[in-house]
């Protein structure tokens, strides 16, 4: 059986009842759960976990942003698969075995990810929150105007039908993105996986001026294309994400500390483009 780690960085309590029960009640049974906290109360983490039948470990941050506490998880993480999810999600119970089936059927595949599906509610009651990216103006835009004015990186023509790089660095997703299964950059860090032996010698991108990440996944999807494994979505292993105004990964107004994050993460990818490409 293949062991799995799943690892989720913590930044606050409150979902915390939501997330545990989901993980106590997955399918698969051999994995473990690697938090990392930055100030917050390792006792309050352990005192909630204690409730479910699950194996854990807890690891604090001293330092770094969000992308350290992946790269933090990763490398205290003992699984063949590394899952990566957020503090704030509902996991369905077969949501690990559907990743370990994944593996095993794309075995060049060094990343898998799929989506989540935004909610909102309160007392247990929930419902969907359409995502920007399902919006039909959206997609025509992505697919029919985005795509001629940002053709794909010669290097990335694979996976021009989902996430990819584009020729002048940014990013964009094709035809079969967020409906059909495709070569696909990485989508979110609320879901996504990756095989240890692909992912074991590459870091996720630090840097003293990113502190939410933006890109990170994209970022290390095109190492690993760069290193010869492939990068696969799948609309069809989906996590139920809470809606926040403001979180890590979403933001209702572009700030200049944003434009700022973006610009670093584009020019750390255009470094590793030129890094491979020498």
């Amino acid at each position: 059986m293949v062991k799995v780690s799943v690892i989720i960085p913590v930044a606050r309590y409150q979902f915390l009842r939501y997330l545990l029960p989901s993980l106590a009640s997955q399918t698969y049974s051999d994995y473990e759960v690697v938090f990392v906290i930055k100030n917050l109360d390792d006792k309050i983490i352990e005192k909630l976990c204690h409730r479910y039948p699950i194996k854990y470990a807890i690891i604090q941050q001293k330092k770094g942003f969000f992308t350290g506490a992946l790269n933090l998880g990763k490398k205290n993480a003992s699984g063949d698969l590394l899952l990566f999810t957020d503090d704030d999600v509902i996991l369905p119970n077969s949501w690990i075995k559907k990743y370990v089936k994944l593996h095993e059927a794309f075995k060049r595949a060094g990343a898998i990810s799929s989506r989540d599906l935004s909610i909102y509610g309160k007392n247990n009651c929930f419902r969907l929150k359409p995502l920007r990216e399902d919006r039909i103006y959206i997609k025509l835009y992505h697919w029919f105007i985005k795509s001629i004015m940002q053709p794909p990186h010669p290097l990335f023509r694979k996976y021009v039908l989902g996430i990819y790089l584009t020729k002048d660095y940014g990013i964009n997703y094709g035809l079969r993105f967020p409906d059909d299964i495709c070569f696909s950059l990485p989508f979110r860090g609320a879901n996504m996986s990756f095989k240890k032996e692909a992912i074991s010698d590459h870091d996720f991108p630090e840097h003293p001026l990113i502190k939410r990440g933006l890109g990170n996944e994209q970022y290390i999807g095109i190492v690993l294309v760069l290193d010869g494994w492939e990068s696969i979505y799948t609309p069809q292993n989906p996590v139920l994400h809470f809606w926040q105004r403001e979180t890590l990964s979403r933001f209702e107004r572009e700030t200049e500390e944003i434009k700022v994050e973006k610009k670093i993460m584009k020019n750390l990818i255009i470094s590793i483009l030129k890094h491979y490409c020498k």
